[in-house]
């Protein structure tokens, strides 16, 4: 529908479009601020998450800080063993959310099965480390 009424609107005239467009940049601009402060809080769940994964030497800080940076995936396309940072970027943002997920559920006193995730994957997280220290 919206899009038939954007499609519409320079039938009405020269005046109505440009009103028109400026209600889209105001849309697109609220969306993009929503987009933005949306991967922040999402990179702050992970990396508040997992610090204790640092402070007990499941990852290492330059891991760390690929794993928690908005663009770390992006850096791993042009870095040795992409692949495999790929792998443990998504395994450390999974059990990341998977501790936020169990930690809220314990806060509200409500079961999750999140809880039962924690363990195979920081399984997976090693097995991954060791998989780019061996190459």
């Amino acid at each position: 529908f919206l899009h038939a009424v954007w499609n519409f609107v320079p039938n009405l005239g020269g005046a109505v479009f440009v009103v028109s467009l400026l209600f889209w940049f105001v849309f697109v601009s609220a969306f993009l601020i929503i987009l933005i402060v949306l991967v922040r809080r999402k990179g702050k769940i992970i990396a508040d998450h997992l610090k204790d994964e640092l402070m007990i030497g499941n990852l290492t800080p330059y891991e760390f800080t690929i794993v928690t940076s908005a663009f770390g995936n992006l850096q791993t396309y042009v870095m040795p063993r992409g692949a495999t940072w790929r792998k443990l970027i998504r395994a450390a943002g999974r059990l990341a959310l998977c501790k936020w997920h169990t930690a809220r559920a314990m806060r509200g006193k409500k079961r999750t099965f999140s809880i039962e995730f924690i363990a195979p994957l920081r399984e997976e997280m090693q097995a991954l480390r060791a998989e780019l220290a061996q190459r």
